[in-house]
């Protein structure tokens, strides 16, 4: 799934696609401004943030501009392997990320009787949404809702809470059986509160939030203030490093202190590195080697 979440990094997603489903073909792609003013990062010293960065270690890590970032979403299809995939794109520069951490004290959006998603992740996911998405969701999923076809949403980082937060409208709104749609995504940040992490978890048998050791991603927003964020599960944790054979963690508990939340120092490069490649780089590249 990681070269499908990688996918949007590049100007020729079908590139990546194909790694993974050979016969399979992008029918459109949706780019919305999803960013706000650059005067959001005067808010950084609030004291819970500046103790949030002090736990990182940037060593190594070679910063993209702080400019405003756009949020890109396409659907894909392969109907020889009878799939329909998602795919959204992780954050893009440190103003995009920190706006999603600045943003937690404005708290949530109710999500109709289950729970509140957060406000970044759900006003991004809105303007993706009306943006074209849902029309071309609905196209992309007439016709494909038997028995004999899944539907696979994805994303990273920033992506991984789209992915979310699309699945549950599209299970929401009766577009797709939640019992034949996979979820896996990659340095997810905490996407809703309690009541919805547990309604997610209530309503996709299939659901994975993969983790690299200290990426502290997953650890934003925090779990205080107005909207008390949790996670839903299951989140499968590569504690040390991230090879085919290496040793993962599968914790069902899905915000417990028995994987990744038991980290207290966290390392940036953990979030840019996935399964031992740049995510974003590797994705604009076609997802080669």
């Amino acid at each position: 799934m990681l070269a499908l979440a990688a996918a949007g990094y590049s100007d020729e997603p079908e590139k990546c696609l194909k790694k993974v489903l050979p016969d399979g073909q992008v029918l459109n792609t949706y780019t919305v401004k999803c960013s706000y003013e650059t005067d959001s990062l005067l808010h950084i010293t609030t004291s819970w943030l500046a103790y949030f960065l002090d736990q990182i270690n940037w060593i190594d890590y070679n910063p993209p501009p702080l400019i405003s970032s756009d949020c890109l979403a396409f659907i894909a299809t392969d109907d020889v392997a009878k799939v329909i995939v998602m795919s959204f794109r992780g954050t893009e520069g440190l103003l995009q990320l920190f706006e999603q951490i600045l943003q937690y004290q404005r708290g949530g959006k109710p999500f109709y009787e289950n729970g509140h998603i957060y406000e970044y992740f759900f006003n991004a996911f809105n303007l993706i949404w009306m943006g074209g998405f849902e029309k071309g969701a609905r196209e992309a999923l007439a016709g494909r809702t038997g028995d004999d076809y899944e539907l696979w949403i994805t994303g990273y980082s920033l992506g991984g809470a789209l992915a979310s937060v699309t699945s549950s409208y599209i299970a929401k709104l009766g577009l797709f059986p939640p019992s034949r749609i996979k979820i896996v995504t990659f340095g997810q940040p905490r996407t809703s509160d309690y009541d919805h992490a547990a309604w997610h978890d209530a309503t996709f048998p299939y659901s994975f939030r993969v983790i690299n050791g200290r990426d502290p991603v997953p650890h934003i927003p925090p779990k205080i203030g107005p909207l008390a964020l949790f996670h839903h599960g299951t989140e499968v944790w590569y504690p040390t490093e991230m090879w085919p054979l290496s040793e993962r963690k599968v914790c069902a508990e899905a915000d417990g202190d028995y994987c990744s939340n038991r980290i207290l120092l966290w390392n940036i490069m953990d979030h840019i590195y996935y399964f031992e490649v740049d995510v974003g780089e590797w994705g604009k590249k076609g997802c080669a080697g």
